[in-house]
């Protein structure tokens, strides 16, 4: 009886590394249907397909680096010919997202504030090469190497703001404790998670009424096997520990796949200069369309307050 438990556990457990940690093979799809689930809980979609297509209007400029375990990732940059200030926002989109998508409510707010934009597709997701999502394991690096990437292409004059959403605000939180991460003026960090642990043990408790062992540890073993790292390697909230990087955190109080919790233990434990902003009616991601003018007027102020 055990072996045959063990045997079902292991199917199940690579089941659930094919299908979350591997790329997206519809992301469009997923893109439309996410748009369809903000709209069917009472969010503004229209919002998202004009922040989308006023995007893809702007001067966009593609450009390439190579990650440091041989990926070759994408990113598109905007470039702010109507501003004379030298600012750039970076926007790391999240778990099976898109930069044109997660953050397409807000561009226009960081444009209209003197941004360019800079929009990385993470590996695995877009234009990007890789097998694996690691969750930020090695997805921070990569966010560095673009931050001083685009440092460099905008002359090393720039103010900088690394903005995230889900697991893209995982990785801007590891990322910005590197030792060879560049100057960065703030961070705004939008629903992330503490570890990918907490996140695989909340959704199979909650959506599928399972108990993560021993399946979730049979899951890391593939993972540790395949992908190179574990789903306990790092913990957000001993990054921000030592971050000195002032920090917004953002959360939706109805967000039933990161729960709130998650960016509430990090705030706490930040050591940096600090807000949290909760927006009780808002799913995940979208705190800016349930409540744009609490998310927006918060930007407005880290924009005059942290960038000349």
């Amino acid at each position: 009886i055990v072996l045959i438990l063990f045997v079902i556990c292991t199917i199940v457990a690579q089941i659930l590394f094919n299908i979350c940690f591997t790329r997206d093979k519809d992301p469009e799809k997923t893109v439309e249907l996410g748009i369809q689930t903000i709209e069917k809980n009472g969010g503004n979609g229209a919002l998202i397909r004009q922040g989308r297509d006023w995007m893809l209007a702007q001067n966009v400029s593609h450009h390439y680096i190579t990650s440091r375990d041989g990926l070759r990732l994408h990113g598109i940059f905007i470039k702010n010919d109507e501003s004379k200030k030298d600012r750039v926002a970076v926007f790391v989109h999240g778990y099976r997202g898109a930069p044109s998508f997660d953050f397409s409510a807000a561009a226009k707010l960081y444009y209209n504030n003197g941004f360019s934009l800079f929009l990385p597709d993470q590996r695995t997701h877009g234009e990007s090469e890789g097998k694996y999502i690691t969750f930020g394991s090695y997805e921070r690096y990569d966010i560095v190497d673009w931050c001083k990437y685009i440092d460099n292409y905008t002359g090393n004059k720039c103010e900088f703001i690394l903005s995230g959403v889900s697991m893209g605000a995982t990785t801007v939180l590891l990322a910005a404790i590197e030792p060879d991460m560049i100057k960065l003026n703030y961070i705004t960090a939008d629903c992330g998670f503490t570890d990918p642990k907490r996140i695989f043990t909340d959704v199979m408790k909650k959506w599928y009424h399972l108990q993560p062992f021993p399946i979730l540890n049979i899951a890391n073993m593939i993972c540790k096997h395949k992908a190179g790292f574990t789903i306990n390697q790092f913990s957000t909230i001993e990054a921000v520990k030592v971050l000195t990087i002032p920090v917004t955190f953002i959360h939706g109080g109805a967000d039933d796949f990161v729960l709130p919790q998650n960016s509430i233990d990090n705030y706490k434990a930040c050591a940096s200069k600090k807000e949290l902003i909760l927006v009780p009616d808002a799913e995940h991601g979208v705190s800016y369309i349930k409540d744009t003018q609490k998310v927006a007027q918060a930007l407005e102020c880290i924009f005059e307050n942290y960038f000349s």
